[in-house]
């Protein structure tokens, strides 16, 4: 497919704007606060799960096509001496967490490298993938 990219807006050979519903754009989001449980801005995300600490839940509204979606995420903290975390989805390093993503949710787990769960209170995540 030709195109060019004219004054910001994306057009397809014949001039006519991109219908990017269809494309790979990202089809969710998530701002989400571990420690206090709340949804503080999100696309497609209909509720998140406390599971316990350091794992959640994040149910989407609209389903996506197959399990094959990728996200991206990232968990941060304010305190100081925090450590380096890591950010799981669909998978866990620690016992009594079971991996699952399904086209309808995932779950997440945040740990630190000596794989202990720990709550954050800045989550961040973004998915893509083909919706339903």
């Amino acid at each position: 497919m030709a195109g060019s990219i004219i004054a910001g807006t994306i057009v397809d050979a014949d001039g006519k704007p991109v219908d990017l519903i269809g494309q790979e754009g990202a089809k969710s989001r998530l701002t989400y606060d571990g420690v206090t449980n709340a949804i503080e801005d999100s696309l497609n995300v209909s509720s998140v799960t406390d599971n316990g600490t350091g794992q959640y839940s994040v149910v989407f509204i609209n389903v996506f096509d197959d399990v094959r979606y990728s996200c991206i995420g990232s968990a941060t903290t304010n305190e100081a001496s925090s450590g380096l975390r890591i950010y799981t989805i669909g998978l866990s390093y620690t016992a009594n967490f079971a991996p699952l993503q399904l086209v309808g949710s995932h779950r997440i787990c945040i740990v630190y490298t000596n794989h202990t769960r720990y709550d954050c209170e800045f989550i961040h995540e973004t998915c893509y993938g083909r919706l339903a």
